[in-house]
């Protein structure tokens, strides 16, 4: 008790003191903390994209080399470059489709170039990808077949509709046929689907998919 009341004698306004001080600590946090709260303002700049009329036979020389690199980096390439505007790439259409049908193609470039054709939304590439998908499985046609639909190539579709009664197709290529059909509202596919819809042993996602279709 004595020491305390010594304290107190001895340093007048101490109290007040450290409240002034506490105060000052705490606005002193605060401003910190707001500062750290508010996002940094940076000045908008307008983007300006260079095309360089050599970059498009750099990237066809690249896709006609054998490294699986070099044909990846150029069809990632083209990509971009046709997403950010670059005109006069609708020829690299052709290089990428040969890549999609050469045989002796690495799977991941096939289904990168794969890509890149639905991108550019070519539909002269239509009968290489339709190819590829009956060569090479359900994986390339889950790419492929909603992009046929999408670009309504006539030729497959009576191959959906003959797979809608084919025993021997599997769930999910039955699944893919009705959804095509159905974007392309081919009305040879009316009478099939109805079947399917009201079969007995219809899987009940497929008797969904047909009644959508009809629909």
């Amino acid at each position: 008790m004595f020491c305390r009341i010594l304290n107190y004698r001895m340093v007048p306004g101490l109290g007040l003191l450290s409240a002034s001080f506490l105060s000052i600590s705490a606005a002193f946090s605060y401003e910190i903390k707001s500062d750290m709260a508010i996002d940094p303002a940076f000045e908008e700049r307008a983007e300006i994209h260079q095309f360089l009329p050599e970059f498009k036979s750099i990237w066809l020389q690249a896709l006609a080399r054998p490294e699986l690199d070099y044909q990846r980096r150029a069809i990632f390439a083209l990509t971009e470059a046709h997403r950010q505007g670059m005109p006069d790439l609708e020829d690299t259409a052709e290089s990428m489709s040969a890549l999609v049908s050469a045989p002796e193609t690495h799977p991941v470039i096939r289904q990168a170039a794969t890509l890149a054709l639905i991108e550019f939304d070519d539909s002269s590439a239509a009968a290489a990808l339709d190819e590829a998908a009956q060569k090479h499985g359900i994986k390339m046609a889950r790419l492929v077949e909603p992009q046929l639909a999408a670009w309504d190539y006539q030729p497959i579709r009576a191959r959906w509709t003959a797979r809608l009664s084919d025993p021997a197709a599997s769930h999910e290529q039955q699944a893919l046929a009705i959804v095509a059909l159905g974007l392309v509202a081919d009305q040879a596919a009316i009478e099939p689907l109805r079947k399917l819809l009201l079969a007995a042993d219809t899987p009940a996602d497929l008797r969904l998919a047909s009644a959508r279709a009809l629909g």
